[in-house]
């Protein structure tokens, strides 16, 4: 009986360590974590573009690498979305001190209701 305990014990901890060491296989409905998420993912998106951070890398293949593994998600946003949102930010960044004009531009009632807009527009059952 010990033995057997003993066994199951260490076969539970075998298991575990496993489970840690290969990481938590998390299966995420990447729709409903979109369309729960859209207008901040696209106030941050929109960020990094207006920074520069995506300027060498195409706006639509940013975001599956910003992801990573919720690459899935890219799918549910439209390509017009963030042509819109693209072109919003660029009358902005015409001046060259990006940091302030984007930190101002993310923080401004203006941007956040352009984001609600562009993000109601294109995806009906996004909060």
């Amino acid at each position: 009986m010990i033995k057997n305990t003993l066994k199951i014990c260490l076969f539970v901890k075998i298991m575990f360590c496993n489970i840690l060491a290969g990481g938590l296989e998390v299966h995420i409905n990447y729709e409903k974590y979109y369309k729960q998420n859209a207008i901040y993912l696209h106030k941050v998106w929109g960020f990094e573009y207006c920074s520069g951070y995506t300027e060498k890398i195409p706006f639509e293949s940013h975001k599956k690498q910003w992801i990573g593994e919720k690459q899935n998600m890219s799918k549910f946003v439209s390509k017009e979305a963030d042509n819109e949102l693209k072109h919003f930010i660029d009358r902005y960044t015409k001046e060259r001190n990006l940091l302030a004009i984007c930190l101002e531009l993310y923080d401004s009632k203006e941007y956040q209701a352009e984001v609600e807009r562009i993000v109601k527009k294109y995806c009906k059952d996004c909060k």
